[in-house]
């Protein structure tokens, strides 16, 4: 998904689950990755999701209408919402 390069250790632990998850077709929020990943809280999820998008690997963030989560676009997803055409 990623050139390790670029991304630091928790940045790539982030992108990792991000692509796991967009294979199911799920598009968890910042609070779902924290919990999940159960090393990071939600703050910190979103501070590594913008140095994310800053080295490219988030496209970009497409908010939701209401209290739906916020979908990133990951530049070497495949799924529905990273490739919409």
């Amino acid at each position: 998904m990623h050139d390790d390069t670029i991304l630091t250790k928790r940045q790539s632990m982030v992108a990792d689950y991000l692509m796991r998850a967009h294979s199911l077709g799920l598009h968890p929020s910042p609070r779902q990755i924290a919990n999940h990943l159960g090393v990071l809280g939600a703050r910190a999820v979103r501070t590594e999701l913008t140095a994310m998008a800053a080295a490219g690997a988030i496209v970009e963030a497409v908010t939701v209408n209401g209290s739906g989560a916020t979908r990133y676009r990951l530049a070497r997803c495949e799924c529905r919402v990273c490739k919409p055409d």
